[in-house]
């Protein structure tokens, strides 16, 4: 790992980098050819993927040998190419699978930990479906229902039903709590293997 982070710059057409307290800059890549008016940046290996919406592609340099004979286009003809992500088991952080061994008959929701009391998942079903009283099993429903519903209860469930008709069963209030706990952690983990990477 390199602990650097990297950034494109559209206006001067440049790519840079920095160590992770801002100083050590340095031009990692520079040409009007590749970097027309370029987007979003991701690192992965030893390679640097960025996103042009002038050349409507996603290309790739060397992060170390930069230059335009190290540069490839990997894919090309997009329109307005906004972003660019890389899905790889390295880029995964480590960590148990919540719902590995769960009983949810379609979806499953993994939980953060914040307590040996809390809820490890929660099932959840198909627009299509309903969650059963037993909080894991998902059975066929009127097609006029629509949105993710999950199971009734709390300790291990947590219960959201989105129909047309109001919602009559009482809503926990910590289940808006968790989500928004998962996705602040999802979101500081990209963040954090985007810096490290």
């Amino acid at each position: 790992m390199t602990n650097r982070l990297y950034w494109v710059d559209a206006k001067m057409h440049i790519i840079r980098s920095c160590d992770l307290m801002g100083g050590n800059k340095e031009v990692v890549f520079s040409t009007f050819s590749y970097l027309r008016h370029p987007f979003s940046i991701t690192v992965f290996e030893d390679f640097l993927y960025w996103s042009d919406w002038e050349t409507q592609a996603i290309h790739k340099v060397r992060k170390f040998k930069g230059g335009e004979q190290n540069v490839s286009t990997v894919v090309l003809g997009l329109r307005s190419p906004m972003d660019v992500h890389i899905y790889h088991d390295l880029r995964q952080p480590s960590a148990t699978n919540r719902c590995e061994k769960t009983s949810c008959s379609h979806i499953c929701l993994p939980s953060p930990y914040l307590s040996e009391n809390s809820a490890h998942h929660i099932c959840a079903c198909p627009d299509d479906m309903i969650l059963g009283t037993n909080g894991w099993e998902c059975s066929q429903t009127d097609k006029s229902l629509s949105g993710p519903v999950l199971p009734p209860g709390k300790g291990k469930s947590g219960n959201i039903k989105a129909t047309e008709n109001p919602v009559t069963e009482p809503i926990p209030q910590n289940v808006g709590r968790i989500a928004g706990i998962v996705i602040g952690i999802i979101g500081a983990l990209a963040i954090i293997t985007a810096v490290v990477s």
